[in-house]
């Protein structure tokens, strides 16, 4: 089955990701200069980050962009 990139797995795929990485709420939302609210509400599906900083945050994690667009492995 090919691998889907889509919007909808962003959310999911930024707190698997940074949970996976040890970076905390507070630790990314420093590192991005945003606030933790911030953080918070691309995890809940309250909020996107624009695509700049996606791929700031992919840096911070340490991780390739696409990984922010699909389905994160398993369970968070």
């Amino acid at each position: 089955m090919p691998t889907t990139f889509s919007v909808k797995h962003i959310p999911k795929a930024i707190r698997y990701w940074r949970k996976y990485s040890g970076v905390s709420q507070v630790e990314l939302a420093k590192r991005l200069e945003v606030s933790r609210q911030a953080i918070y509400l691309w995890e809940t599906h309250q909020g996107y980050p624009d695509i700049e900083r996606l791929e700031e945050v992919a840096g911070v994690l340490g991780i390739p962009l696409e990984f922010l667009l699909k389905e994160p492995p398993g369970r968070d």
